[in-house]
């Protein structure tokens, strides 16, 4: 027995008792079989939208997606939409059906859907309906396509990525067949949104599975990132790596706390090395420059994939920061936390955790003590209240003002202050500061 929510409970109670077949189904009657708490259910019947509105009167109801039947009742709370049985026509854009067929057989309405797994429902009086055989497939953590999975691809192309995805967050394994239709179909993927594509890139990337995923179906990612392909095989000639740029970066992804930011810049992180590799006179492999182009790489890739402005930026800097272990001296640290925040130095510390990780060799120890020294002298900083930035300066523009300072100069000794107080050179101390800015003279009164 599956345990539904009371909102998706007293759904299937009024549509049942007013004659309508009604069943939870979907993804969430998936994860409440696979023993996952469940409270979002979703719910198909046999009554069209006006019927079920009529049904739910006493419930306010949002016509969501009338044009393929569904509608959501607001109850107790709790949003559950609620569709129509239905199947669907002609597939013109690889994505979405151009009309659907509203019909009474729940088979019916099964037989269209993207996989076996997907396709089971459930409600307290019948149990569980499964004609497709999906909770055996559940049992052994196995995705198949409904029907014929070339089919299914070339009708919904977003199911290729999607049963990637799953396969990266439930850690199935895809059966051979629909493999094969996947690989098939790959091509379809151009014709995708790129918000849906880059949606379903996300949560791949959380997913426990993500280094095998990532492997094995590589060349159905090249349509999302073109940039990763010469990284497969490309041989780093170098004594810190055992394997190809490709197998170094998916095993940093999988290295990484499930941090979205971080999973993203990983994934872009050596992206530009086949572009940067040169070799010197004994062999060795060197990439200068691949943490700049491989940011520029990561803005021009995640801009295509409509992006937000802020997952853009976020990744952009991680990637272009990810190899300057120049960057250690408490003047420099000081001054990063203050343009980039404490968000952005933990991340970074995990990404270059996680970076180090998936090399080959433990020589990398010089480089994990100064990943942790950056973090360390930042998380010091707010403990104790510091002085990083201007903020928390003891003086301001009108300080430097009344001592006769005017125009740019007053912005210029305040940054040569605060760069004098982050080094520790100079306490934050409102007297001391205020001497040291009259010590440097009224150039610019």
């Amino acid at each position: 027995m599956i345990n539904l929510s009371p909102a998706a409970s007293a759904v299937i109670r009024k549509l049942t008792e007013n004659g309508f077949e009604a069943y939870a189904v979907g993804g969430a009657v998936r994860d409440a079989i696979l023993g996952v708490a469940v409270s979002d259910f979703d719910v198909t019947t046999s009554a069209t939208p006006t019927e079920v509105k009529a049904v739910l009167s006493g419930y306010k109801i949002f016509d969501t997606g009338l044009k393929h039947g569904t509608v959501t009742a607001r109850v107790s709370g709790e949003n559950v939409e609620i569709t129509t049985f239905r199947t669907d026509g002609d597939y013109l854009n690889a994505r979405r059906p151009e009309s659907v067929e509203f019909v009474t057989d729940i088979r019916e309405d099964l037989s269209r859907r993207d996989f076996t797994m997907n396709a089971v429902c459930y409600n307290d009086e019948t149990g569980v309906f499964d004609p497709t055989g999906g909770v055996d497939d559940i049992k052994h953590k196995t995705i198949r396509a409904v029907g014929d999975p070339e089919k299914r691809f070339r009708e919904d192309a977003l199911r290729i990525l999607r049963a990637v995805r799953f396969a990266s967050v439930l850690g199935f394994k895809i059966e051979e067949t629909t493999k094969k239709a996947m690989f098939s179909c790959q091509n379809l993927i151009a014709k995708l949104s790129k918000e849906r594509v880059f949606s379903e890139l996300k949560k791949t990337l959380l997913g426990d599975g993500v280094q095998e995923v990532l492997t094995e179906y590589r060349e159905i990612f090249y349509h999302v990132i073109p940039e990763l392909k010469p990284c497969y095989g490309f041989d780093q000639k170098s004594v810190y790596h055992s394997t190809d740029v490709f197998t170094h970066i998916v095993s940093a992804v999988a290295l990484a706390p499930k941090d979205i930011y971080v999973r993203l810049a990983l994934l872009y992180h050596d992206i530009a090395k086949p572009l940067c590799f040169c070799v010197d006179e004994e062999g060795a492999g060197h990439f200068k420059g691949h943490a700049a182009l491989g940011a520029k790489i990561a803005v021009s890739s995640l801009k295509s994939l409509k992006a937000d402005n802020f997952t853009v930026g976020a990744v952009e800097k991680l990637v272009y920061h990810h190899d300057n272990y120049m960057l250690s001296t408490r003047k420099d640290v000081l001054k990063m936390l203050d343009e980039e925040g404490i968000a952005f130095m933990r991340r970074l510390t995990e990404l270059r955790r996680a970076d180090l990780k998936a090399h080959f060799t433990n020589n990398i120890g010089e480089r994990e003590k100064i990943a942790e020294k950056v973090l360390n002298i930042a998380e010091t900083a707010i403990k104790n209240g510091e002085c990083y930035s201007l903020k928390t300066l003891k003086i301001n523009g009108g300080d430097i003002i009344k001592l006769g300072y005017k125009g740019e100069a007053v912005g210029r000794i305040l940054t040569r202050i605060l760069n004098e107080v982050r080094a520790g050179s100079l306490k934050n101390d409102r007297a001391a500061l205020l001497k040291k800015a009259e010590s440097y003279g009224r150039v610019g009164k």
